[in-house]
């Protein structure tokens, strides 16, 4: 325990037996901190530290006006005691700090405000000057003025003094009992597991970076930053502690902005981010999926209902036992499901469970979410393309055309309309109003959809788009065929105009530029921009008539990234098939389930016996353990690591 700290709880006790006698000693003391003990149920659930706030909480009250004392006697003075307990069991927690900070806070304001003279700790004594302590009892007590505190939002020192550093000390294992951590294990892993993670990155093309947030029981927040290859193996570069800053658009810029340095921007190709307002500013080529739909007040109250229906069975007993012996009569083998935090649609499957278990319960939430929640389930695939994500949502367009034309559920008008405009918003905002329209182009570039009649009208819940074109004075109706390849033309264009960037705008010569793009995209070393270009508009054309090379039939063990690169391997074939579209956008992966994947893993790993982990200590668990699950040939990667 810091001395600070000690200096603190001795002032404290002090203060509490000096408190003004107009407060009154309760006979039945409303604090009763001489029998303090947390919640059982609120450690298996958040953790003890967390759990001993809680506690904190209910029996002080709030502290967002400043905290209040209303009594005093032995049952106040007993909290010196419990923060000396916990914050022994606890050192450094800040929270606990901060409630004896505040309490010491709320009893020194007692005191001053009845004119009294505060008690100085024996600690204190000697450093001070034996002096009389003069009492202004005519000198107003002034309100204390809250300054709002600016949380930091980077992760850059503007100082490197910290006097309540306290390094982890997890490097020697000075455990009594179990089984020993072998000594070379931390010598090796650390330095080594990341080094080699990064080398093996760094020879590979149409990377997709993706991250998300979250919280350990701690409690502490933490932000994932995760790398896809294009053959979908995922690794965990960064479980970045981001407890005491502020999650804004900077803080996300640094943490991405470091791993893509490391291992070079033009080795990216996409990124799938989440739809707050802190990444909108992050997306590239493309987008997750959403897994949110605009609520009516129509379903607000049914889902008002399913929530209020999950609690009271969940803290009733007495009711689960009759629910559990009913279940075994009907037969029915799966019970109930929460709605939790991290699994999406999560409040589709809880309706499912209850329609499962209550046979009389209709089915209005569940045929309105199913559509949504089964594509969500889908996408979540690690084998998920840009063109599974289109394909997902006319199965959603279908479902919903299907159940608002068929009226099983008996809707009104008017929900029916709004349905309807919910659905067409969201498609709007993720497939027409997408950068680089990656979904619509990646599901022409599909052989099995290169003619499909939804080119017609690509939502055919909405009035279908009528495209026209003005020639020598006179208007005309462009055909959805031809409007189709101008569309994904021009995507394509802008593709490869990224693709070059700068490089022909800072070279002086043919010649240097080419040995630059040779290692940003070798296949594109050997053609300037007009040639590329050009290439491109002859092999899109080709592709729609289904020409030679495009007509290549899958095979039955490829998918179509494989079919692409098969196609590549025809010499004709130089722009289309291999840059823009079976390296980029069928490389790409278009939703951040690895973010999640690696959260449930926290989860497992942060149990209710493994509260206290660190954030780092975490990282490094999931880290080994995605490196060696792929079983990669290491000797092929060069390592930077020394003994």
């Amino acid at each position: 325990m810091h001395q600070h700290l000690k200096d603190q709880l001795a002032e404290l006790r002090l203060c509490l037996v000096a408190l003004p006698t107009d407060i009154p000693i309760r006979k039945e003391s409303k604090y009763k901190f001489s029998d303090f003990s947390p919640d059982a149920e609120w450690i298996a659930e958040i953790g003890e530290a967390a759990a001993i706030n809680r506690e904190l909480e209910v029996r002080l009250g709030s502290r967002v006006n400043g905290l209040k004392l209303v009594e005093r006697g032995l049952e106040m003075e007993a909290i010196v005691h419990v923060f000396e307990t916990w914050t022994k069991k606890y050192p450094g927690d800040i929270i606990l700090e901060k409630w004896v900070n505040d309490t010491l806070e709320a009893a020194r304001g007692l005191i001053l405000a009845a004119g009294k003279a505060l008690p100085v700790p024996a600690s204190k004594l000697s450093s001070m000057e034996k002096k009389p302590v003069k009492v202004n009892h005519t000198t107003q007590i002034p309100e204390k003025c809250k300054h709002k505190v600016q949380k930091l939002n980077t992760h850059i020192l503007s100082t490197f003094n910290d006097d309540q550093y306290i390094s982890a000390g997890e490097d020697e294992d000075n455990r009594k009992g179990g089984a020993k951590m072998h000594p070379l294990l931390r010598k090796v892993s650390k330095p080594s597991h990341l080094a080699i993670m990064v080398d093996y990155l760094k020879t590979q093309l149409n990377l997709t970076i993706m991250f998300d947030g979250g919280k350990i029981r701690k409690p502490k927040s933490f932000y994932t930053v995760h790398v896809t290859t294009a053959d979908r193996r995922t690794l965990l570069l960064e479980l970045d502690d981001s407890s005491m800053l502020s999650h804004t658009a900077r803080y996300i810029g640094e943490l991405l902005e470091s791993v893509i340095l490391d291992i070079r921007p033009y080795r990216f190709s996409g990124s799938s981010l989440d739809d707050t307002g802190n990444t909108k500013n992050s997306r590239n080529i493309t987008h997750t999926s959403q897994n949110s739909t605009q609520q009516h007040s129509f379903y607000l109250q049914v889902s008002d209902h399913l929530r209020k229906i999950l609690a009271f069975m969940d803290k009733s007993s007495y009711a689960m036992e009759h629910f559990n012996y009913q279940c075994s009569v009907l037969k029915i083998g799966r019970g109930l499901e929460e709605i939790s935090k991290t699994q999406f649609a999560n409040i589709h499957w809880s309706a499912a469970s209850l329609q499962r278990c209550l046979p009389a319960m209709q089915a209005i939430l569940v045929a309105i979410t199913g559509p949504y929640a089964k594509a969500i389930q889908c996408l979540e695939s690690a084998q998920t393309t840009c063109a599974d994500v289109y394909l997902y949502w006319l199965a959603i367009i279908a479902q919903m055309e299907q159940l608002l034309q068929g009226n099983t559920i008996c809707l009104q008008k008017e929900t029916k309309m709004a349905n309807c405009a919910t659905t067409n918003v969201r498609f709007n905002q993720m497939i027409n109003n997408t950068p680089n329209d990656p979904y619509i182009t990646a599901f022409f570039l599909h052989l099995e959809y290169q003619i499909a009649l939804i080119y017609k009208n690509i939502n055919p819940l909405d009035l279908p788009p009528i495209h026209l074109t003005k020639s020598n004075g006179m208007y005309s109706v462009v055909s959805p065929k031809d409007s189709i390849v101008k569309r994904v033309g021009m995507r394509r264009q802008l593709m490869l105009k990224h693709e070059y960037g700068d490089v022909y705008d800072v070279v002086k010569s043919d010649q240097a530029a080419a040995k630059l793009m040779k290692e940003r995209n070798p296949r594109l070393a050997g053609l300037t921009p007009q040639d590329a270009l050009q290439a491109l508009k002859v092999e899109l054309k080709e592709y729609h008539k289904g020409a030679d090379p495009f007509n290549r039939k899958i095979c039955k063990h490829e998918n179509i990234r494989d079919w692409w690169l098969a196609v590549q391997k025809d010499e004709n074939v130089r722009v289309l098939g291999v840059t823009m579209l079976s390296q980029k956008l069928y490389s790409v992966v278009p939703v951040s389930m690895a973010n999640e994947r690696t959260v449930s893993t926290i989860t497992w790993l942060n149990g209710p016996t493994q509260s206290r982990q660190e954030i780092s200590t975490l990282k490094e668990h999931i880290q080994i353990r995605q490196w060696h699950h792929w079983q990669v040939d290491v000797s092929e990667v060069q390592s930077t690591v020394e003994f």
